[in-house]
């Protein structure tokens, strides 16, 4: 970086510049304007830079008129960057793991080729900003009371949107949350084809009514106390073309079929199923038994009744002539943290 701070002129068709920093050292952001053909910058800090990043950055963004492509990914600080929608205009994709973001809206327009945005903390994501992102595709979002770079405020779950119906080409959302009561306004598109929520504490019972009827949904991952309650019943119906499910990490205590007597086949599509760390899963839905093509499970030794649950499905399943039918089961080595995992043959 030292090199482009002072022979700017040497990169000046520059199109692509990833570089992490690891040494206290400031980085020549003054310059990067320079970098008139620059479409993608990525920039790594390994520590807490001794300047601020919410004036440098909207001036590169700035004078980098032809940029497409921003990632800033702070791993010890979180810093408030301000940018004006008339800024991004170009913008395909945003990623600011940890970072939060204030879009201006007051020029108006619309960022018709922003695909990206992630990792944004605290994003005020209001009807006008939906309405500006038309061709979103992929969106996270982290919502925390916790604020590292400022004076104690809070979030309360009113002030935060999260109705996302109107984002018509969003096929991938991530949400975390560790404000209590934030899924009320929870509503997502139908075209959303991959689900993953952390730590929101959503109940088991709204699951269901806000993606069990979701008809692109395939893959759907539930961290960290995802979802709230000790029992999940899911209908027959739901999930119609869920092929992935992820639990990492759960109070849950009952999972059971729960659409009218006689039992049913619930996610008729399911293809890869992962339990992790639900150590106080008791009851496990029997519509497994009833599986006829390949489907993998991986589970862990947290809780040895769902190990033995999924040795006797395999055994089933070998028994029904099954023989695309896997197991796979992470253990911690007894000698350190170090994960491994064997197959059930």
């Amino acid at each position: 970086m030292r090199i482009l701070a002072y022979h700017t002129s040497w990169f000046r068709l520059l199109r692509v510049l990833d570089v992490t920093f690891e040494i206290l050292d400031s980085v020549p952001f003054h310059h990067l304007g320079q970098l008139l053909l620059l479409r993608y910058l990525s920039i790594t800090f390994t520590y807490t830079p001794p300047f601020t990043l919410h004036d440098q950055i909207p001036q590169v963004v700035q004078e980098c008129r032809n940029l497409q492509v921003l990632r800033i990914d702070l791993k010890c600080r979180c810093v408030c960057i301000p940018l004006e929608f008339s800024q991004l205009s170009k913008f395909r994709h945003i990623i600011l793991p940890g970072l939060e973001l204030r879009i201006g809206t007051s020029g108006g327009g619309f960022l018709k080729n922003l695909q990206t945005l992630c990792g944004v903390v605290n994003f005020s994501f209001t009807e006008e900003v939906i309405q500006m992102v038309p061709n979103l595709k992929m969106l996270e979002l982290l919502y925390t009371n916790i604020r590292r770079h400022a004076q104690n405020y809070e979030f309360s779950p009113e002030d935060i949107s999260l109705d996302f119906v109107n984002l018509s080409k969003l096929e991938i959302l991530r949400f975390s949350s560790h404000i209590l009561g934030v899924w009320r306004n929870f509503r997502l598109p139908l075209s959303l084809k991959k689900l993953s929520l952390l730590s929101c504490r959503l109940p088991w019972k709204k699951l269901g009514v806000i993606a069990g009827s979701l008809p692109k949904l395939e893959a759907m991952e539930l961290k960290c106390n995802a979802c709230d309650g000790k029992v999940w019943k899911v209908k027959q119906g739901d999930f119609p073309n869920l092929r992935m499910l992820k639990i990492d990490g759960t109070d849950l205590v009952s999972w059971k079929y729960g659409g009218g007597e006689g039992g049913g086949y619930i996610f008729p599509r399911l293809e890869h199923l992962v339990l992790l760390r639900c150590e106080c899963l008791r009851e496990l839905p029997r519509c497994f038994k009833q599986i006829e093509t390949g489907m993998l499970i991986e589970v862990d030794k947290s809780n040895e009744l769902v190990l033995e649950w999924t040795k006797d499905l395999k055994v089933e399943q070998e028994c029904y002539g099954n023989e695309d039918f896997q197991i796979l089961v992470h253990a911690d080595e007894l000698s350190g943290k170090r994960v491994y995992k064997e197959y059930i043959r």
